[in-house]
């Protein structure tokens, strides 16, 4: 991808967005919980970090938008909102990093291979909810999908023979 073509990525889902932060804003406000919607603050970072852009930028352009029409603003609710709960899930100027990877999987005693997909895809969707918050938790939750045998069914996810066994 060109320069060009990532900028012109990078802005494009910026304007796309510009509009999120106010109703974000509103909608939490309506329920009367601040982390209510933190799980879209994670998803929204996941979004503009692939076209490597941030809620920090799309902040400014919500502040540069509400600035350059009346009635002029003291301040824009909606990306102050957005930036305090972004940089509480510490994911304001980047997107969230993954928590569980396949080398967690290969020190639980795992072979790499296509089983690893759909644990390392589930860790990814419960972080992305809230529900897995550390890597502890992520390991945890790894643990646990083990434990229950949901990756039974796929052959090219076994344990590493044991040395002697």
């Amino acid at each position: 991808m060109s320069d060009q073509t990532a900028l012109v990525d990078g802005v494009t889902v910026l304007v796309t967005n510009h509009m999120l932060p106010g109703t974000l804003h509103k909608e939490t406000k309506s329920a009367g919980d601040p982390a209510s919607m933190d799980h879209v603050v994670r998803r929204l970072a996941l979004k503009l970090g692939r076209v490597g852009t941030s809620i920090d930028e799309l902040c400014t352009v919500v502040e540069c938008d509400k600035a350059g029409r009346p009635p002029l603003p003291e301040h824009s609710a909606g990306a102050e909102w957005l930036r305090s709960r972004a940089e509480a899930a510490c994911v304001l100027h980047e997107k969230p990093k993954t928590l569980l990877m396949g080398r967690d999987l290969i020190d639980l005693g795992l072979r790499p291979g296509v089983g690893f997909k759909p644990v390392l895809e589930e860790a990814f969707n419960r972080q992305m909810s809230g529900e897995i918050k550390t890597h502890e938790d992520a390991v945890a939750f790894a643990q646990s999908w083990l434990a229950r045998g949901t990756t039974d069914a796929s052959p090219r996810f076994r344990p590493l023979p044991t040395p002697g066994g």
